[in-house]
């Protein structure tokens, strides 16, 4: 490209459908919402690997690599000044937010990064780097990932899980010492959980027995759902009742199908009556800590039919709800399919999840961990284009 428009907005595929949006003052007036609607700044470019932006004195590239802090984290290279904006691909001096993550993709594209002929790395957080810390940084992930995989195979105690994460992140190097710095146990137990424990319970559980687990019946339930949500209902948002109802009838009989404890939980929004889902499934033991909670939204943007975002969700929750069933964890679970967590709602007290756990604390029910699923099938797609097992 010879010229680049000033404001011109560039994304990745799946990048999202909505790169920008102005948020109205009053995010709860659907009068302004509607309003703000139109003035959406869609993507005018897009590109899948690489773009090259030509600005006269200057070229600037667009890589994307793979997975890494997020899935659609990008690389902004400047090769004549051998300047890397990393944004928050590299952490220096911070421990990494794992919430989103694939560290086993994310070291490869550190990995990328030592290829480039770079000497600064200005990053998301921390100071301008070099190719050192991008070492460090790797170091790192791999040590963290070892040892917390190491301990949630042994144990589902998030806090002893994450006592002796903090122990091993701090015996490493001076420098990796500093990723430590500033986060609380509860910090490091939230990571434990998250990122570790309860995707090993799940491992557990679809690894189990055969009649747990079959994997052409998961694969043929996944894909149901993602067509019945996205295709047969298609887009579900908050001016869509009847489809949000249909929605909802369909993610509460499938719970009933499979034996759990299914109630619905009403609450009002602009005058009409929107539905949270909820299935528990009670534990072989009790535990006082409280229970695990797993989350995925059914509602969708305007305009979409939600496949991915977040039919895939509802797709993956209820079939880790048959799962459980057939295998019940020694804890209890509840498998939650909330409603109104998109625009204009998203962000707000009227989120079906904030409801939701307004109702946990109201009823003082503790809760010893929560996890999301939520556009997994986006994660699919591309991990197996990689030469990946889905």
């Amino acid at each position: 490209m010879k010229y680049f428009p000033e404001g011109t907005k560039v994304s990745r595929p799946s990048g999202g459908h909505v790169l920008w949006i102005e948020m109205p003052e009053d995010i709860d007036s659907l009068d302004l919402y509607e309003k703000s609607l139109k003035r959406i700044a869609y993507p005018a470019l897009a590109f899948t690997d690489r773009m090259e932006i030509d600005l006269g004195d200057q070229k600037v590239e667009l890589i994307y690599i793979r997975p890494s802090h997020t899935d659609g984290s990008i690389l902004v290279y400047l090769p004549e000044k051998k300047v890397l904006f990393a944004g928050d691909i590299l952490f220096t001096n911070y421990h990494p937010f794992l919430g989103e993550g694939n560290i086993e993709e994310w070291v490869k594209v550190l990995d990328y990064i030592m290829t480039m002929d770079v000497e600064k790395i200005i990053l998301g957080h921390g100071p301008i780097s070099t190719k050192k810390d991008i070492e460090e940084m790797k170091d790192y992930l791999i040590a963290f990932d070892k040892k917390a995989r190491e301990l949630a195979a042994k144990s589902d105690n998030a806090e002893h899980i994450a006592s002796e994460i903090k122990k091993i992140a701090a015996s490493e190097t001076r420098r990796r010492r500093a990723y430590t710095l500033g986060y609380s146990d509860e910090v490091y137990k939230k990571i434990a959980m998250t990122v570790y424990i309860l995707p090993m319970l799940l491992i557990l559980l679809t690894s189990a027995t055969s009649e747990a687990f079959e994997m052409d019946k998961l694969k043929q339930n996944l894909i149901l759902t993602i067509k019945y949500l996205s295709h047969d209902i298609g887009q579900r948002s908050y001016l869509d009742m009847e489809k949000l109802n249909r929605t909802a009838d369909y993610i509460e009989d499938r719970f009933h199908s499979y034996g759990c404890n299914v109630k619905r939980q009403p609450f009002n929004y602009r005058g009409s009556t929107y539905y949270n889902i909820i299935c528990e499934i009670k534990g072989t033991k009790e535990s006082k800590d409280g229970i695990l909670v797993v989350g995925a939204h059914y509602d969708t943007v305007i305009d979409t039919p939600g496949a991915d975002d977040n039919a895939s969700g509802v797709a993956g929750l209820l079939e880790l709800a048959r799962l459980t069933v057939l295998k019940p964890l020694q804890r209890t679970v509840r498998f939650v399919a909330f409603t109104l967590e998109e625009p204009p709602i998203f962000m707000t007290k009227n989120m079906g999840s904030y409801i939701y756990a307004n109702s946990l604390k109201d009823e003082r029910i503790k809760v010893y961990g929560f996890t999301r699923i939520r556009a997994i099938l986006l994660h699919l797609w591309e991990t197996s284009h990689q030469g990946h097992l889905p």
